[in-house]
């Protein structure tokens, strides 16, 4: 009799929760796990604390410490300009843009290329996330009416 009782507090709770999800997925458009609040504060932060003047710093901070390991290439090709012809220097130039440059403008370009797919990716994960979510809700409910039936 105890059993039978608990069978239908859950059965009761699992529906209450399946219709309640149903009906809070088919009114939001968007599907997430965190709550509006912690979404919009988090966003607020990453907003304030993301600029252009700290990613400046943190640039030229990179830079400082690494270049005591970076040094070298820029030693070597400075000693062979030093009384290279111009012809020797320029081509050295253009030997020192495409071994250090050209890998940075790749990398640039990857990123640029990636970025966009990354949003592609998150619009449709946004897409079938709703339709999971949906269909998770409607087994739910599909779950406690079996567990009222048998």
């Amino acid at each position: 009799m105890f059993s039978l009782s608990i069978k239908y507090i859950i059965a009761s709770l699992t529906l209450f929760m399946g219709i309640y999800s149903l009906i809070k997925g088919i009114k939001e458009n968007n599907v997430s796990i965190l709550p509006k609040f912690i979404k919009k504060r988090l966003r607020e932060d990453i907003k304030h604390t993301v600029s252009v003047s700290l990613a400046f710093m943190f640039g030229v901070i990179v830079s400082l410490l690494l270049l005591p390991c970076s040094a070298g290439p820029y030693l070597v090709a400075l000693y062979y300009m030093r009384k290279g012809s111009f012809t020797v220097v320029l081509s050295l130039l253009l030997l020192y843009n495409l071994i250090f440059v050209l890998p940075l403008i790749f990398i640039l370009l990857v990123c640029s290329i990636l970025s966009k797919k990354i949003f592609i990716l998150k619009m449709k994960r946004q897409r079938i996330a709703r339709i999971l979510s949906l269909s998770e809700n409607i087994l739910l409910i599909l779950l406690a009416l079996y567990l009222f039936m048998f």
